[in-house]
């Protein structure tokens, strides 16, 4: 039981292009033993959303807080 001003332990995992496709969302065929073992002993995220579809596009908006728009960067080749 947390104590009054007591702080809580979070543990973040950002992570960009992976589908919801492992165990922990429901599917045995992929086997992902310490994430499933995680996500029984924390929150999973169901509804989770990007910002462009393009893996440099979502890494730099997951790492910065920012959106594409705010970054200049909608494309592979823009350099940030």
């Amino acid at each position: 039981m947390k104590k009054k001003n007591q702080p809580i332990n979070v543990l973040f995992i950002p992570v960009d292009d992976l589908r919801p496709d492992f165990a922990a969302y429901k599917n045995p065929d992929i086997i992902s033993s310490n994430l499933s073992r995680l996500a029984q002993n924390g929150v999973v995220f169901e509804r989770a959303y990007c910002q462009q579809a393009v893996c440099n596009l979502s890494r730099a908006s997951l790492l910065t807080g920012l959106r594409s728009d705010n970054l200049k960067v909608w494309d592979l080749q823009t350099d940030m």
